[in-house]
């Protein structure tokens, strides 16, 4: 359990900086869409 192979690790950091960029994205959205019902009302 100690030993992770670099491979294993370079996927979980791939996987991570995805998750990360998918959520600030879907965010960024989020906050667009809720700006432009404040602008519109």
């Amino acid at each position: 359990m100690a030993y992770i192979s670099k491979t294993a690790i370079i996927i979980l950091y791939d996987v991570g900086v995805k998750s990360i960029k998918i959520r600030l994205v879907l965010l960024a959205r989020e906050i667009i869409v809720c700006n432009n019902k404040f602008l519109k009302d």
